[in-house]
Parts: C-alpha cells; sequence; structure tokens
C-alpha cells in the first residue's frame, strides 16, 4: 500500500494537517506511527485505513479488507458485545454462521465471554478496545490499522492477545 503526495485538511481553507506525505507499506509490514501530539498520526492512520480521504493526492494498493480499531471505540452504542460483533461480521460481509463462528472464536481469543450479554457503555475502556479489535478481525484483514491499541488495556504481563 502506498500514500503519494498526499496531503489534508479539514475544513477548505483550514490548516494542512498533512502535506507532501508519502508512505509505502510493504505486504506482512509492521510500522509504529511516533510523534508528539498534534502532528498529525491519528489522521495519517485514517487515512491509511480508508476512514479519511486525502485533500490531495492519492492511496494506492490499500487491501480490500481493512481492519481498523479506532483510539477511542465508540461505545456509547446500545448493543451488547454479543450483538454489535454479530452485526459488524454482517457489515464484513460474513454470512450468518462464519460471522457467529468468528465472533465465537476472537470473544474467546480476547477474554471477552464474560462480556458477551453486556452493554458497550458498561465496558471498561480497556474491555471496549479488545471489542474494537474483534470487531477489527472477524474477517482477517489484508491491512490492521490501530490507533493507540494498548490504550486502557493491563499491562503487558497481565494481558496477553495471544
Amino acid at each position: 500500500m502506498r500514500l503519494e503526495d498526499v496531503w489534508l485538511r479539514y475544513q477548505r481553507r483550514g490548516p494542512w494537517v498533512l502535506r507532501d506525505t508519502d508512505v509505502r507499506i510493504g505486504p506482512g509490514e509492521v510500522v509504529v506511527v511516533l510523534g508528539r501530539n498534534g502532528v498529525g498520526k491519528s489522521t495519517l492512520l485514517q487515512l491509511a485505513a480508508g476512514v479519511l480521504r486525502p485533500t490531495r493526492g492519492r492511496v494506492v494498493d490499500r487491501p480490500a479488507a481493512v481492519g481498523w480499531v479506532p483510539e477511542r471505540f465508540p461505545a456509547d452504542q446500545p448493543f451488547t458485545v454479543a450483538h454489535y460483533l454479530a452485526a459488524m461480521g454482517r457489515v464484513a460481509g460474513l454470512a450468518g454462521p462464519v460471522a457467529d463462528r468468528a465472533v465465537a472464536d476472537w470473544v474467546e481469543r480476547l477474554g471477552l465471554a464474560p462480556f458477551r450479554g453486556a452493554r458497550l457503555p458498561q465496558l471498561s475502556k480497556g474491555t471496549a478496545q479488545k471489542v474494537g479489535l474483534a470487531q477489527a478481525m472477524l474477517r482477517p484483514p489484508g491491512l490492521l490499522v490501530l490507533d493507540e491499541p494498548w490504550e486502557g488495556l493491563p499491562r503487558p504481563g497481565n494481558w496477553s492477545p495471544s
């Protein structure tokens, strides 16, 4: 995947958030975006994931299946964990039984079984982040984009995604 000469601003005459940005990410490559607050890291990730479109330039060869986990999981929705994940599996194009199996697998793998019936607003930030990761992985992504993936999760050693 490539971002070629990408520029972005949020308003027509607003300041440029990104300017003249070129990025190349190869298959199987892991990329970490570092920088101080306000320099456009989340904006860059949203462009890579297809959440935003560049004002100028282009994104080329983005995989068809992209898993996106935003920094702040939208936990204010009136769904249970199980209903949210099942619906997201169907949005991702998975047929009923395939979606149900993927949900069951990721719920088990991420330790979400005790929360299947919990409503999203009742979840801790860390548990909500796990639900966000599960929804991103229901359909195996060709590109997985995680914005602040460890935010709200226990320190390493207390939890492992494998």
